[in-house]
């Protein structure tokens, strides 16, 4: 795993996910972290279609192009580098505008439909409903707000390598 302006990346996670499951891309099949040099080695998978999720802090979340496996002792090599790290600002607002404190969020890669890693730089959103999600790369992603009793609208968000304008997600109380 590599990214913008370092050789190798020596502390990620991979995460993989089987295309075409019957229970949908929400839990990765697999986790696995970054070796001392840089490299990953997932083994023993079943024949079929999957995709990688890179991510690690301080550097954006790339989902790779689906591999094929077609063997379970096929070797296939699948670089990964991860994109530079864009901060998202989102501003959690209820029905009035008003900011609402202790939300995070969720962030879905649209082309996919698998959840992206989330860093929140200052943790949960503040009095003022704002929050920072650190480590995004490049993609357009769904952005959903989340706290418990209140349900959140959905924003599409569309990252090129600055920040979007900041988002506001409206939430309604349960």
């Amino acid at each position: 795993v590599s990214a913008v302006g370092v050789a190798r990346v020596t502390s990620a996670t991979v995460s993989v996910y089987l295309v075409g499951s019957a229970a949908g891309p929400v839990d990765p099949l697999l986790i696995t972290n970054l070796s001392v040099g840089g490299t990953y080695a997932v083994i023993n998978l079943s024949p079929g279609k999957y995709v990688l999720v890179a991510s690690s802090n301080g550097h954006g979340c790339l989902v790779s192009i689906p591999v094929v496996v077609s063997s379970a002792d096929q070797v296939v090599e699948q670089d990964l580098a991860l994109p530079a790290s864009v901060e998202l600002e989102v501003t959690v607002i209820d029905g009035a505008g008003r900011g609402i404190p202790r939300a995070g969020i969720q962030l879905t890669d649209e082309a996919s439909g698998l959840p992206v890693p989330v860093t929140l730089k200052d943790g949960p959103s503040d009095h003022r409903g704002r929050l920072v999600a650190a480590g995004r790369g490049p993609g357009v992603y769904r952005l959903r707000a989340v706290l418990a009793g209140w349900t959140s609208e959905e924003a599409r968000v569309k990252v090129l390598g600055v920040a979007p304008a900041g988002v506001a997600l409206r939430l309604r109380q349960n």
